[in-house]
């Protein structure tokens, strides 16, 4: 996708670092694919570095679930197991470190993004990322939700009701499942596939269509 849209170079973010053992598994296919296509990746993992927040609310943040300080991050431990020069970890609360890393635009156009807050609360702040009029992404950029197909989880709470939110506030940019994400794929059973969504730019579509006359 990001050489269809002609960048050289894209981020790939984890909303969530926790253990770090998905950052690692990130940055290792990072370098796998930046030698197999060429495309420069660069890897940004976001956490609180304490946790889950201490403000679990209603119903919507699942408190049946979880519950403040699960998940905790040691930075020290995780930045042992990743290659600095390549991987970045953003530590603090997602409220205030988007918005900062929005405004610093130091990072290349989003090209994939895993999220992994858990709560509701968290994870509509995190989707600010996609949504904020400064946002750099690609036209059509994959997303992982990773707690979206547990008995428990409903339209009514969890990430699945931030993404609903999301796409009914914001007008430029929907998510939506990744249609057909099975086919052709080494394991088509794999579980994780049903969790895959895909931000769709619908400005950016629509300004690639007109500058290219069709």
């Amino acid at each position: 996708m990001a050489k269809r849209d002609g960048q050289p170079e894209i981020t790939v973010i984890e909303f969530g670092v926790a253990s770090g053992r998905g950052i690692v598994v990130m940055e290792r296919y990072a370098c796998a694919v930046e030698q197999s296509t060429g495309t420069k990746i660069s890897v940004i993992g976001f956490d609180s570095g304490v946790g889950l927040p201490p403000f679990i609310g209603d119903y919507r943040d699942h408190p049946d679930l979880w519950k403040p300080g699960d998940y905790r991050f040691d930075i020290s431990v995780v930045e042992a197991q990743i290659d600095q020069s390549r991987t970045r970890i953003i530590v603090g609360d997602v409220r205030e470190t988007v918005p900062a890393f929005l405004q610093s635009g130091d990072f290349a156009p989003i090209g994939f993004a895993s999220f992994d807050l858990d709560i509701y609360s968290s994870t509509i702040a995190a989707l600010q990322i996609l949504k904020d009029e400064r946002r750099r992404i690609l036209r059509h950029t994959p997303l992982y939700f990773d707690d979206i197909d547990f008995i428990v989880n409903n339209r009514w709470a969890g990430e699945l009701l931030a993404i609903d939110e999301f796409n009914q506030k914001c007008e430029d940019v929907k998510i939506d499942k990744w249609y057909g994400i099975h086919t052709d794929k080494p394991f088509p059973e794999a579980h994780f596939w049903n969790k895959m969504m895909v931000a769709h730019d619908l400005i950016a579509i629509s300004n690639y269509r007109s500058l290219h006359n069709f």
